[in-house]
């Protein structure tokens, strides 16, 4: 599926927004949706659109800050390929997903609370346990 698949936008915007247009009552959706466009062409639009929200954001963090030289996923989508790519593709940089990415917050949780309890004395001993 090719980026920006024929035309088809989507505003992730569900719930309102925070950052960088901070208004509860926005609202997103799919603009240019026409019957030539299926599930997979949605799919995609949805991670597109949400990758570059988080551009609009980095773009704010830019101003204030060094640009990196790397970006680090986490969550279940560090496991797609075609959501690493997306982000490479949309911030131009590199995307390195760690050991325990998937598991996101929940991993770094679980490395912290082994500290908390002496299992490890610091962070970089709990993840060099963790792999």
């Amino acid at each position: 599926m090719p980026p920006g698949v024929n035309g088809l936008l989507f505003l992730p915007w569900l719930a309102g927004e925070r950052c960088p247009h901070p208004d509860p009552e926005l609202r997103g959706g799919f603009l240019g949706l026409g019957l030539h466009h299926d599930h997979r062409a949605m799919a995609r639009m949805v991670m597109e659109g949400v990758v570059f929200a988080l551009r609009s954001i980095y773009a704010l963090a830019r101003r204030i800050t060094a640009a990196p030289g790397e970006i680090h996923a986490s969550g279940g989508g560090a496991t797609s390929s075609l959501w690493r790519q997306i982000q490479a593709d949309v911030f131009d940089l590199p995307i390195l997903t760690a050991y325990g990415a998937a598991q996101g917050a929940a991993h770094g949780a679980a490395l912290v609370a082994g500290m908390g309890v002496g299992w490890w004395q610091d962070a970089a001993a709990a993840a060099c346990a963790a792999r």
